[in-house]
């Protein structure tokens, strides 16, 4: 198979298991773009830059290529956590959550909202239409309030947009969290 080649390639390790996970293997946000790009030249095939959490082995990723009308979740589980603690949802359109999760503590429930599918299937689409579906998605996880919301760099003016729209509707968003 070519994945494990191009695995090892860019994470230069050698050898590559089916089964090892990209960021054990020191997979990182720029890896992961580059990798991407270079799958997406491959397969012909366009996945989203956070498929990586949804399938961060070779096996799973294989898995995804091979299916004609795979479709992202929209909701990434960067960090289990317990259940009985309210999880921050982070929207993002990169990777780079994991090691400010575990920073956080096993306990918290971690997610990334990736909204680069969006820009892909519509470039011109507003900040408004983008914080619409991406409060869809966390709802669909978490119905009701209060939310815990977070962005980093360009991300966080969607974050603010995202609670903005989540308050629109009359919900609690008493966490904010904005990184530069």
């Amino acid at each position: 198979s070519r994945l494990p080649r191009f695995w090892e390639e860019f994470l230069i390790v050698h050898p590559v298991s089916l089964t090892d996970i990209f960021f054990e293997l020191g997979g990182v946000s720029l890896l992961g773009t580059h990798l991407f790009l270079r799958l997406e030249e491959e397969f012909a095939k366009h996945l989203p830059l956070g498929t990586v959490f949804e399938a961060p082995t070779i096996r799973k990723l294989a898995a995804i290529l091979r299916e004609d009308s795979w479709v992202s979740s929209g909701l990434i589980q960067v960090q289990a956590g317990d259940p009985s603690v309210r999880p921050i949802f982070f929207v993002e359109a990169r990777v780079g959550y994991r090691a400010l999760a575990e920073e956080l503590g096993s306990e918290q429930p971690v997610f990334v909202v990736p909204y680069d599918d969006l820009f892909v299937s519509d470039p011109e689409r507003s900040l408004t239409s983008i914080a619409q579906e991406l409060v869809r998605r966390i709802r669909q996880h978490q119905p009701q309030g209060p939310y815990y919301v977070g962005g980093m760099c360009g991300a966080g003016r969607v974050a603010f947009a995202v609670a903005s729209e989540l308050y629109r509707h009359g919900e609690k968003v008493p966490l904010l969290v904005l990184i530069d």
